[in-house]
Formats: structure tokens, C-alpha cells, sequence
């Protein structure tokens, strides 16, 4: 199973650590996890400067034009049906933090 995250890219499903909103790598250790893969030449950019979220995977981190949500209900409906997907993280989507 794959994950479409735009640009005509598509990732292995079970490869697929955590999808993360955009908004979310302001916060330091995110920001430096990125910076750290960026040295490591580990970073695809496909958003075409407009980054919705990032889509972390065993090898590298994308970054998607497709906001988070999106992505998290694209991958869903393949979660029940392939074993090495239940561990994914899907963080901080939805809007509410209550």
C-alpha cells in the first residue's frame, strides 16, 4: 500500500513513521530534527514551497503540500488492513488541542 502526498510522490505506507502539520516544526525539537536531516541530505521537498506537513518514514522526511488531515484520511483507510501500519503517529490534527 502506498500514501499519495502529492507532487505525483507516493510513499510506502508501512514505511510511514508519523505524518506531521507544518505548523508543528516550529516547535524546537521538531525544527532540529529537521535541520538534522537536511544535513544528512534526508529531507524531499514536493511541496513546491508550500508546505502543509511532513511525513516522516524509516528512511527520510517529506515535505507535502497536502495538509496533515488530509494525508491522516488517506492513510486510514488503508490502517486496517496492513499489519506494519497501526503504529503510526498522526500528531496534532484537527485543529483542537482540548
Amino acid at each position: 500500500m502506498f500514501l499519495h502526498i502529492g507532487a505525483d510522490t507516493v510513499v510506502p505506507l508501512r514505511k510511514v513513521v508519523a505524518i506531521i502539520d507544518y505548523k508543528e516544526a516550529s516547535i524546537n525539537k521538531n525544527r532540529q530534527f529537521i535541520n538534522d536531516m537536511r544535513l544528512r541530505d534526508k529531507v524531499v521537498d514536493v511541496s513546491e514551497g508550500v508546505a502543509g506537513s511532513f511525513v516522516i518514514t524509516k528512511d527520510l522526511v517529506y515535505f507535502s503540500r497536502v495538509s496533515g488531515l488530509t494525508l491522516k484520511r488517506r492513510a486510514e483507510g488503508f490502517l486496517g488492513s496492513d499489519e506494519d501500519c497501526r503504529y503510526i503517529s498522526v500528531i496534532n490534527l484537527g485543529g483542537n488541542d482540548e
